[in-house]
């Protein structure tokens, strides 16, 4: 969903059929779009992942997740 014109259904398809997995669709999670947000919790690696810079993704710093 990194390129204009991504088809987000297709990417589902394209999970299950390359991955075996079953992904999961959470609805309102663009949070990219959103001034306030600040990185995501990485619930595999249990580290909260902040980014820097308009290039999210681009520039990360690892932590471990703050409390509420």
């Amino acid at each position: 969903m990194d390129r204009p014109g991504a088809d987000f259904v297709m990417c589902l398809a394209t999970i299950r059929e390359r991955l075996g997995a079953n992904p999961v669709a959470i609805p309102g999670a663009d949070l990219t779009r959103r001034p306030s947000f600040v990185g995501l919790v990485d619930m595999v690696a249990m580290v909260a992942v902040f980014y820097h810079g308009d290039d999210l993704g681009g520039d990360v710093l690892r932590k471990p997740i703050p409390d509420p």
